[in-house]
């Protein structure tokens, strides 16, 4: 039985803070995979084959830059980027340099192999909570600094307001649940509290938050619906009130660790929400789409993990509570560990 209890779940995600790992937990229906992806340490370089789309003088600029929520994707020709492919770590501070971003918070990885002429980044700034469909990140915020990072919480929990008023709109429009659609509409108007609060913090350190770019987007089908959930809500969404919860613990901050305390209680039981939500859309799919979310859901958690693996800045860890890289993935691994136990 998933434990759908915002009780229950605020009791395994603090003990899991604490260190105690491998609470039962099943979570979002199916098996979770999310294999590590190994560090080969490659420094060995092999020469890149020439092709017709290949420079003669390597050119050490990006060839393109996509934005996507929360992300950048950046391609760069190999010779550019040496030593770079799947598998390899990548220091933060390089991230940051190839990512195109001012300063740290930026963690990347890549996704092509040894020999491809070309090198395709993944950049991801921001870690948890629930993104809406059609989420606009905007290049340029990778800060460490208090007041910035805070900026981009206000700005995600903000984004987080458009994201449950749209569930809400398709969970009506599906015939979900009353108590589903309620669900959703009280996590909104948390939302907004939220958003205001980390407003109020960014600004007490000199941030400055967006309002968020969200473009508008048809209804989207149970299929669509289902794959969002299971990794804006199950997995992301779970993680972010895991480490609001650290945050609240641990924070040396006591303004930011009672807000905290606030905003994690809210975001465990939007966490909860989204495992409900998850058990009925199991219920009312196929076969084919309980397999196709349950491949997005482990290609997620392995994403997270990646994710989760950067450097953060002592202020961060000792101000405001963030858990550093070490803790991070321990809290990631007692996470996927309780997703995964049956």
């Amino acid at each position: 039985m998933l434990p759908v209890r915002p009780l229950a779940l605020r009791a395994i995600f603090r003990s899991l803070v604490l260190g105690s790992l491998g609470v039962p937990l099943v979570a979002c229906g199916g098996q979770v995979g999310g294999d590590h992806v190994g560090n080969d340490g490659g420094n060995d370089t092999k020469e890149s084959p020439k092709d017709a789309d290949v420079p003669d003088a390597c050119v050490t600029s990006p060839i393109s830059s996509t934005a996507g929520p929360c992300d950048v994707i950046v391609e760069y020709y190999a010779c550019a980027v040496p030593g770079v492919h799947t598998g390899v770590s990548i220091p933060g501070a390089t991230c940051t340099s190839l990512c195109g971003f001012d300063s740290g918070y930026v963690n990347c990885y890549a996704t092509n192999a040894e020999s491809d002429p070309h090198v395709v980044l993944h950049c991801t700034t921001c870690v948890t909570g629930r993104r809406p469909a059609g989420y606009v990140l905007e290049v340029g915020d990778g800060s460490q600094e208090l007041g910035a990072v805070f900026a981009r919480i206000a700005e995600l929990e903000a984004a987080s307001i458009d994201a449950f008023a749209i569930l809400e709109r398709e969970l009506v429009l599906h015939g979900a649940p009353t108590a589903l659609v309620a669900s959703a509409r009280r996590s909104r108007r948390e939302e907004i509290q939220h958003a205001r609060a980390m407003r109020r913090v960014a600004k007490r350190f000199g941030g400055s938050p967006r309002i968020p770019k969200v473009a508008p987007r048809p209804p989207r089908d149970l299929r669509a619906l289902a794959l969002d959930n299971a990794i804006e809500g199950c997995i992301r969404e779970a993680f972010g009130a895991l480490v609001a919860t650290h945050q609240a613990m641990t924070a040396k901050d006591e303004t930011i660790r009672v807000e905290m305390a606030r905003i994690a209680e809210d975001e465990t039981r939007h966490a909860a929400f989204s495992l409900a939500l998850a058990a009925w859309l199991d219920g009312v799919m196929d076969d084919s789409a309980r397999a196709e979310v349950d491949a997005a859901r482990r290609r997620a958690l392995t994403e997270l993990e990646r994710e989760v693996d950067a450097p953060v800045a002592p202020a961060l860890v000792a101000l405001a509570g963030f858990p550093d890289r070490a803790a991070s993935l321990r809290l990631f691994t007692g996470l996927r560990e309780a997703l995964l136990a049956s």
